[in-house]
């Protein structure tokens, strides 16, 4: 069974935040009863938020470390995560430890981070061979393609790049991307029985 790779980000309604990563066997946007592998009991996320969809584990554990480094997440009130991601292992240095900073945890300044994270992250990753993308452009782009989505009964919307078709269709692009890849259809959610195809290719 594929699995699915993904970075999210879930919150307390007023309260504090954490970033973590998940492979799950379902698409990331129904995997909504998951809310993070926090070891704090007094947490309480309300709130998910997926910030990358990605092919593989190790892309979701890079895009995880860059966050965590970012926001500095061991130590950062804002933060349930106990401990930074690493290559290798988690990073405990520095985790608050005695009372006076477990209150000052659970009266922390929360905010909402998903679009700042997205945004450092994707920056940093557009730049060098990281980017999977990377001397893909013109022609060899699969978001540059033209799109065809050809709903349960059959009628067809046609789109002039994978970016466009997301943008008027509200489907996350990291899964378009597995559909148009795998010809695999949706059997659950706002795209069930949808399927998409380039139109250039050889089911069409």
């Amino acid at each position: 069974m594929t699995k699915h790779h993904y970075v999210y980000h879930s919150c307390e309604e007023w309260g504090r935040e954490y970033i973590g990563i998940r492979s799950c066997d379902c698409l990331p946007e129904e995997d909504t009863r998951y809310f993070g592998s926090f070891k704090d009991k007094t947490f309480f996320p309300t709130e998910k938020t997926i910030l990358f969809v990605c092919e593989t584990r190790e892309e979701a554990m890079e895009i995880e470390i860059e966050l965590h480094d970012f926001f500095d997440v061991a130590v950062n009130p804002r933060f349930a995560n106990k401990a930074k991601a690493t290559s290798t292992k988690f990073d405990t240095t520095g985790v608050s430890k005695t009372e006076e900073d477990k209150r000052k945890i659970s009266k922390a300044n929360t905010g909402k981070i998903h679009t700042e994270a997205q945004n450092k992250a994707q920056s940093e990753r557009k730049s060098g061979k990281k980017n999977h993308m990377f001397g893909r452009t013109g022609a060899l782009s699969p978001s540059s393609k033209a799109i065809i989505a050809i709903q349960p009964d059959d009628t067809e919307r046609h789109f002039g790049s994978g970016h466009e078709a997301a943008r008027e269709l509200g489907i996350d692009q990291g899964n378009l991307r597995y559909f148009l890849k795998n010809g695999h259809v949706s059997t659950k959610g706002k795209f069930k029985g949808w399927r998409f195809l380039y139109k250039n290719s050889e089911n069409f």
